[in-house]
Formats: structure tokens, sequence, C-alpha cells
């Protein structure tokens, strides 16, 4: 065929290029027609795999016609796949010739294949492979351009039929990571049926030798009475308060008879009653006294922090069976006795006081406003009332459970809550400290959401399985999302090969 003939069949292709048969067969002015059996055009591993089974059991061809066939991928731009070639007897034994003796005379040097079309020789399976180019290619349809050549060369008849008008797309590697949706759980606490409350302190009170009336003038009282006359006060004043119960007990230093520091401690808490009762007027019914004698277990703990060398050996005294008397007379025998006598044992002559009260049950409106200047009064259903009524993770929203944690620091549902808060925050060490030793559903909740923060999806798992057995409606979902998060790491290890 000569370069004319080339020039011509380009020409005849660009001006059908228009016309596009969708049919699933074609006919041409050879005889019957070409079937297609089965198609595929799909993104394998970064390549375009294009797959035709035809059927040439109804086609027939002239001795000396040729029958070219080419898959072309159409979209914003194109690209084509090489040709394949069925050729009548006289045509296939020319070509086979060329190939052997002059192979730069072959009109179409590049071809998949050439097949001579005869009888048993009906099937074929195409297949081209191409780079597979994202910027166009997932918008592409994929055409069949048929040229008839006739044996005098020229281009007989020209058909195009639509393959596929979509390519099955593989595996991708989406833009950006899957991205866990946790949801924490929060806990209701419970209504308290009366707010009981209570606050205590200490008073280091400073007394003639061998009396226990109460000078306000004396040395250290006039300080020291001051703050116990400010917490009892605040409680009396407070109309939404009822002060329930004072107890006050007496501590000794642990120098002297146990049995007179035991009198004497009695007797200076009775004296810090009377001093109460005196400026408040309160009733005696109101008052507990007792008295602890000599503060043994105090000692311990000054000793234990003061750093001192011989501290081992002082502890063994302190926790000894012995008398007391007879653990004094050993300490007075160590060096380290003159320390301990003037720097401990003034710690340990005080009066301990206890207040206890009930507060009233405050409407929604009154609780926001104490939550900012008396939280204390709140209890931890208002407080959590109060939360709800901001818009949950707003300033207002997080600050009541922390101030919340803050006073009920020991509290399970304080700290959940907490948890939950920290977590929201994206503060996985925080909430690591408030959950620990929490062994509620919500709390494996808010842990196993930690996990996920961090990554381990394993103990995550074992976490939120063991809240939905609890009943946590939550931990179902984040079940679902950590098998989401699973399968995105399973994509990114599978297709790891695209990032290198």
């Amino acid at each position: 065929m000569t370069k004319y003939m080339k020039r011509k069949i380009r020409a005849f292709c660009l001006l059908v290029a228009g016309c596009v048969a969708t049919g699933t067969a074609v006919a041409v002015n050879a005889k019957g027609e070409i079937r297609i059996l089965s198609q595929k055009v799909e993104e394998v591993r970064d390549s375009l795999r294009v797959d035709i089974l035809f059927d040439l059991e109804q086609f027939s061809l002239g001795s000396c016609r040729t029958l070219m066939l080419y898959p072309v991928i159409e979209g914003a731009e194109s690209a084509d796949c090489p040709p394949v070639l069925i050729s009548g007897r006289m045509d296939y034994l020319e070509r086979k010739r060329l190939e052997r003796l002059n192979p730069e005379a072959l009109e179409f040097p590049v071809v998949s294949r050439v097949i001579e079309l005869k009888k048993g020789n009906t099937k074929y399976h195409y297949t081209c492979m191409m780079p597979y180019d994202y910027s166009w290619m997932d918008d592409a349809g994929v055409y069949l351009n048929e040229f008839v050549f006739a044996c005098n060369g020229e281009t007989e008849n020209h058909t195009r039929r639509l393959v596929s008008d979509k390519i099955s797309i593989g595996e991708r590697l989406p833009a950006q990571r899957y991205v866990v949706k946790p949801q924490v759980c929060f806990v209701t606490p419970q209504a308290e049926a009366v707010k009981d409350r209570r606050e205590k302190g200490e008073a280091y009170l400073d007394f003639q030798a061998g009396k226990s009336v109460i000078l306000p003038d004396y040395k250290n009282n006039p300080g020291e009475l001051q703050k116990i006359r400010e917490l009892v006060s605040t409680i009396k004043d407070d109309k939404d308060i009822t002060l329930r119960k004072i107890d006050i007990r007496g501590f000794a230093s642990v120098e002297g008879n146990s049995a007179v520091n035991m009198r004497l401690s009695l007797a200076r808490a009775n004296g810090l009653k009377e001093y109460l009762r005196a400026a408040y007027l309160f009733d005696n019914r109101l008052f507990s006294v007792s008295a602890k004698g000599e503060d043994w277990d105090g000692l311990a703990r000054l000793v234990t922090g003061s750093g001192m060398p011989d501290t081992e050996k002082l502890l063994g005294i302190i926790s000894s069976t012995e008398g007391e008397d007879r653990k004094e007379s050993r300490l007075k025998a160590l060096p380290s006795y003159r320390r301990i006598s003037a720097e401990m044992f003034p710690l340990l002559r005080r009066v301990e006081y206890t207040l206890d009260y009930s507060v009233r049950t405050f409407t929604l409106e009154e609780g926001q406003k104490l939550v900012l200047t008396r939280p204390g009064l709140l209890s931890l259903n208002e407080m959590f009332l109060v939360a709800n009524s901001y818009e949950k993770g707003s300033e207002a929203f997080n600050r009541v459970f922390d101030i919340a944690v803050r006073l009920y620091p020991e509290d399970m549902t304080a700290r959940i809550n907490a948890a939950a808060i920290s977590l929201q925050k994206g503060d996985v060490q925080t909430a690591a400290g408030y959950l620990q030793g929490l062994e509620s559903g919500e709390a494996a909740n808010n842990r196993g959401v930690m996990y996920l923060m961090e990554g381990n999806l394993e103990k995550a798992g074992e976490e939120f399985s063991k809240a939905r057995e609890e009943g946590v409606e939550v931990a179902g979902h984040n079940l679902e999302e950590l098998a989401r998060k699973r399968a995105d790491d399973e994509l990114f290890e599978r297709l790891s090969y695209k990032l290198k």
C-alpha cells in the first residue's frame, strides 16, 4: 500500500470521526458481521487495560481484503491502541512475505497481531495496555474503529462503535487519610435528694501553759481565728445553706505524758467549741467534740517528707507497737530529736474542725450564675444541666465540666465527663489521667476513643467492645469508625507502591 493510500485512510478517518454506531455488531461491505462477545476496560495498577473477545464466525472477507481493528480511548484527550489486522488468504501471505523480505515496505509496521481469517479460526482475544492518565481517562469512553481495505488498497468501509462508555476504576489512594470521627460519652450525674456538703480546716492555736481557754489576741491566734470565722460566717450567713453540725477534734504533740496530752487535746478542742458558741450563739447540740491525743500518724507524715538521714530509723520507732511514752523516750536519744521538737511538734498541736451543711436546689438560671461565682454550692447534676444549656463544644460548655472535675476530682462521673472534654480538645494525655482506674462502660468507650486517636486500633477495639457489652450506644458507632480506619490502613498498605 502506498504512502498516498495512508494519507487517504487518515483523511477518511477524520471525515467519519463523528459517526458513532452504538450497536453490538456492525455490518461491513465484506459479508457477515463481527460480534463482540465480551469486553472489559479497567484501570489496573496505574495502567489502562482494554480486553475484548471478538467472534468472527459470521464474518467473511475476500481473499485480498483486510480488516483493521483498533480501540481508541476518547475523552478530553484521546489515545489509540495498537491495531490488529484480520486478512484474507492472499493479503495474509503477502504480509508474511514482506515481514521476511522487506519489513520497511509494510503498510502498518506496528500492529498487535495479524490473523488469517479462515475456517476454525473464529475467536480472537484482543488485549491492550497503556499508562493510565489520571488527568482525563476517568471520564473517557472506548470506541472500536474498523476499516475494510479492498484488494486495490482503497478504504472500502469504516465503522466506529462504542465498546464502553465508562472505564472500570481500580482502587485508588484517597487524597488524604481517613480521619476518624469517634463519639465520646458524657454521663448524666444522679440528682441529689439532699445536697450535703462538708468544709474542713485546721487551726494552730496558741494556749498559755496548762490552759485550754482561747485568748483571741495571744501570739498567732488572731490570724488562726480569722480563718475559722471567715469559713463559719460564709456558711452561717448564706440563706441557701443550712448548717447541720460542727465537728471539732483536738491533737497534741508527742512530748510529755500521753495521758496528759489526751486530756489537753480534748480540753483545747472544747476551748474552740466555747469560742464559737460565744461568737455565734450556736446551740450546744450543733457540736461534736473529740480528741486524738498524741498525733503519731501526723509525725510519721512529717518525718517521711523531711529528707532527714535517719528517716527510716525514726519511722521504725514511730510505727512500733511500744507504748507512746516509751517511743518518745527512744526518739529523745537520737541526734535528730532537737530538729523534730523544734520544727514538727508545733505542727502536731492543732485543732481540726469540720462543718457539715446542706444546700438548697437551684434553678437553671441560678446555676448559670453560681457556676462562675460559687460552684461548690451546685451538685454535679446541676452543673451538668448548666453545661448542656450551652452549645456543645463551646467554651462555656467545656468550662463547666472543667470546674466540676476540679471540685470533685475523685468522682467517677466528673472524671468521665472531663475526659470527654479533653478528648474533644485533642488532649489525649489529660484524658488518660482522668480515665485511669475507671471501669464503667462509659469510661471504656472514652478510653477506646483515646486509643483510637493514638492509633492503637487493637486496644481501641477491645475497649469499644466492652462498652457495647455494657450497653453504651455510641460504642457501636465507634466500632464502625474503627472498621473504616482499619480499611483505610489496609488500603494504603496494599497500594503502598503508589506512594513510592
